[in-house]
């Protein structure tokens, strides 16, 4: 589950109750929260009871 990618990516959660769970810390996520990452080894949790919705934006890291 857990995996990294060669890319900076921007990521806003639009809707639902996420955690971004990275090697060594939890980041809680509520709707509106942006999140930018630079080949972070990361995970999603959802632990809501419905679908998050994500917009995310994924650039190439070279």
């Amino acid at each position: 589950m857990m995996h990294t990618t060669p890319t900076i990516d921007y990521v806003v959660l639009l809707r639902g109750e996420v955690t971004m769970l990275l090697d060594e810390e939890e980041v809680p996520l509520k709707p509106f929260d942006t999140v930018v990452q630079r080949a972070t080894n990361h995970t999603w949790i959802n632990h809501g009871k419905q679908p998050a919705l994500f917009m995310s934006v994924l650039l190439s890291a070279k």
